[in-house]
């Protein structure tokens, strides 16, 4: 499901880029949240 953006509306812009963000920012918080509790 990868649309463009641009031809998307407002809505669907920000949609997209949450999900974007999302898939790239979830993992590297798994990884703190890891550290941390192998830290501990």
């Amino acid at each position: 499901m990868q649309a463009n953006p641009a031809v998307m509306g407002v809505e669907g812009h920000l949609a997209w880029a949450r999900g974007y963000l999302w898939r790239v920012l979830s993992p590297q918080l798994w990884g703190l949240r890891k550290e941390r509790l192998l830290r501990h």
